[in-house]
């Protein structure tokens, strides 16, 4: 009678499942461990629209602050502003209440939301 060498499909998927869940029990979720990008959490991001807005004003000025920054490394020779962004179509979003983006003292700021903290 031949010997079977090896594991069998199961015992790998069983295998890799328990690592699987070893791992989310000992680091976490995915979306827990680099935080959530507006600063406020879960309960109270589902709590109140206003906030769910203002989370993703946040967001938002954070992406149109990095867009920012690659501009200006990309293009040294002009200045980076949001006009410039917008007129190219490089800053999409901005902020869903209402609000419009300005730059005051190198921050990206929302007339309605403030600055990001």
């Amino acid at each position: 009678m031949r010997c079977r060498r090896g594991f069998s499909f199961l015992s790998v998927l069983v295998a890799l499942t328990l690592v699987g869940l070893a791992y989310l029990i000992l680091i976490g979720l995915p979306g827990d461990a680099g935080g959530n990008p507006s600063g406020l959490s879960n309960r109270q991001l589902t709590g109140s629209p206003g906030l769910s807005k203002a989370a993703a004003c946040r967001t938002n000025r954070l992406a149109a602050a990095k867009a920012l920054t690659t501009w200006a490394v990309s293009h040294p020779d002009r200045p980076a502003t949001l006009d410039e962004l917008r007129s190219r179509r490089l800053l999409v979003q901005e902020c869903p209440d209402g609000g419009r983006f300005e730059l005051a003292g190198g921050q990206v700021v929302c007339r309605r939301h403030g600055e990001a903290r």
